[in-house]
């Protein structure tokens, strides 16, 4: 989940789990923690036995939960009769990854796709946020740029096999990232080197953040874009805006807007964990009244739930 824009240098500021974040925008205001409040993020991401065993959990669950519905595509179109064509068409109707606002259509006759982010949910970038406590430094663009160019980013344990499984299943894999078009052909590069589907001269299935079409940071464009031409029936993110539009509000909006799709977790959406910036630092810290809205550390603190 990486989101490039002219302030993303800015963002995530502040808190002991997000000191800087790889080209997040939104800056909210003012005080800066130490680059270093990081270490237990990071380290948590990549040493810790319980962060790899959550990652497989959460790719294991996805494929348990979408093979029936390559089956549902599969009777439906070749079933020996007519019921049973008809009851696996209803199937296959009923299940779409899509927010219901976004969805254009519900052909059932449209091939199949997942829809991924790329940082942290298939790139493990924990590297470039330990050079930058090494440093004791923040995100910056050029060495953001300069760690893409690398082309060393891990794959998050459990996607390569999970989507190399949907890609064999015959499901279009899609990545949705806010990586810039600059960042474009090393992005292609690493992901073909760790073995993600991604054909050579296939990277119409890499919806990067400002490539010629002028995709924004909100992904919903590009959500759209997919489901146009295919049946979304997995979603794959870090952050709540790699499934909504509109999450860039603060923490009771943010629940409400997906209150409606609370059944679909572990079902059609899937999230990784990702401990060291996102979204969620703006709706825990952003939004503060009084005298701690210039101080996003100490609103956060007073926020912390202590019962």
């Amino acid at each position: 989940m990486t989101l490039r824009t002219p302030v993303a240098a800015l963002f995530c500021l502040f808190l002991a789990a997000c000191a800087s974040a790889p080209g997040k925008s939104d800056a909210p205001a003012t005080t800066a923690a130490p680059a270093n409040d990081q270490l237990y993020a990071v380290s948590w991401q990549q040493d810790a036995v319980e962060y790899e065993a959550t990652a497989r959990s959460v790719y294991v669950g996805a494929r348990r939960a979408l093979a029936p519905v390559v089956q549902w595509q599969q009777q439906a179109a070749s079933a020996p009769d007519d019921e049973a064509r008809a009851t696996a068409a209803n199937q296959l109707g009923n299940w779409n990854a899509m927010p219901m606002a976004e969805r254009a259509n519900n052909d059932t006759g449209q091939p199949l796709a997942i829809i991924l982010d790329a940082d942290e949910t298939v790139l493990d970038n924990s590297p470039y946020q330990a050079r930058r406590i090494d440093v004791d430094a923040l995100f910056d663009p050029e060495s953001w740029s300069a760690w893409v160019a690398e082309r060393r980013a891990r794959a998050v344990p459990g996607s390569v096999e999970f989507t190399q499984w949907a890609a064999g299943a015959g499901i279009a894999v899609f990545y949705v990232t806010n990586r810039s078009a600059a960042d474009g052909a090393a992005t292609a590069d690493n992901l073909r080197a760790l073995g993600f589907p991604l054909s050579e001269g296939g990277e119409e299935r890499l919806l990067l953040l400002d490539d010629a079409r002028g995709f924004g940071s909100d992904k919903v464009s590009r959500r759209r874009l997919v489901d146009r031409d295919y049946r979304v029936i997995g979603m794959f993110g870090d952050n709540l805006g790699d499934f909504l539009g509109g999450v860039k509000t603060d923490n009771p909006t943010r629940k409400r807007r997906t209150a409606t799709y609370r059944d679909w977790w572990g079902s059609r959406w899937f999230m990784l964990p990702n401990p060291m910036y996102g979204s969620w630092v703006d709706a825990a810290a952003k939004f503060c009244d009084g005298a701690e809205k210039d101080d996003a550390r100490a609103c956060m603190r007073r926020n912390l739930r202590r019962e």
